[in-house]
């Protein structure tokens, strides 16, 4: 009887958890979905498809259905090297595709024959579509670049989501000079008319918000990659805010060391070291350096 129970226990958290654990797969990730066409427009079955994360170097395939579809789901953001393969035809080689957080990149491209070429290498940007027919929800990203660069006050990376649209600033809806109640703790951003109470956050998965509607303080402006702001019509699994969801992804590791990280060094190595050597009155004829 007591093994009963315990087993009714374990299964009572552990299915929550489980369900927390396949939430934050799909929330902090990417996907690409297409078709694969031949140079006739018919569409190529049974073809692989491999992705390769170039900073990490991973890989991930998938084959394609009879009608030509592949989908690869769950990718970290970050660049990739895509590579088509099928039989009779060329090796198609697509460098640099991005895969944003919370996306679902659409690429559709077309093979050769392997008659005249052995592989083709295309660059990502030739090969992306200008509609984006995946996505359903209004939304935009703040990509590593523009975090890295973008000039910013206090070095709060959420103040970049006020160049997106229909995002305002809510921190200073009361002042000094104001003789309202001051609002309770919220998130700064008002999206979509709300108050800035009204969002949702989460970093990897994990929601970070504050009862009131506010940001728990959490990593620092170096550690994230990007962020996704959504607006409206967005995804159920980011759901729970009358306002929008703001989605983060952190970085993570790398097979080369980081470009802060050989900034740092650089700008260390080509400093100059600047010593004084002050008299130590304790010790007659003595002087101790300090940098």
């Amino acid at each position: 009887m007591l093994g009963c129970c315990f087993y009714k226990w374990n299964s009572f958290f552990a299915l929550p958890l489980a369900a927390a654990g396949l939430l934050q797969a799909q929330t902090n990730t990417g996907h690409i979905r297409g078709y694969l066409y031949d140079e006739t427009g018919a569409v190529v079955p049974r073809a692989t498809v491999t992705a390769t994360d170039r900073s990490r170097g991973m890989q991930r395939q998938a084959s394609t259905t009879e009608l030509g579809e592949y989908f690869l789901s769950h990718l970290d953001p970050g660049l990739y090297d895509l590579r088509f393969e099928a039989e009779n035809f060329a090796a198609l080689i697509i460098e640099n595709f991005e895969v944003r957080v919370g996306a679902t990149e659409s690429l559709s491209p077309q093979l050769g024959l392997a008659a005249a070429v052995e592989s083709i290498a295309v660059s990502a940007e030739a090969a992306r579509p200008i509609i984006e027919p995946e996505k359903t929800q209004q939304s935009d990203h703040i990509d590593s670049v523009s975090i890295g660069n973008l000039p910013i006050n206090r070095r709060d990376y959420l103040d970049l989501a006020l160049l997106t649209p229909g995002v305002v600033n809510t921190n200073y809806v009361v002042d000094d000079s104001d003789f309202r109640i001051a609002p309770t703790p919220q998130s700064g951003l008002g999206i979509g008319g709300t108050n800035g109470r009204g969002n949702t956050f989460t970093i990897d998965g994990v929601t970070n918000n504050y009862n009131s509607g506010g940001v728990r303080p959490a990593v620092s402006q170096e550690a994230v990659y990007e962020f996704q702001i959504n607006r409206n019509s967005f995804s159920a699994e980011l759901g729970g805010a009358p306002g929008g969801a703001v989605n983060i992804v952190t970085k993570s590791g790398r097979t080369s060391c980081t470009e802060r990280c050989s900034e740092c060094c650089a700008t260390a190595a080509s400093k100059p070291a600047t010593t004084s050597t002050p008299t130590n009155p304790h010790t007659p004829g003595r002087k101790a350096a300090y940098p």
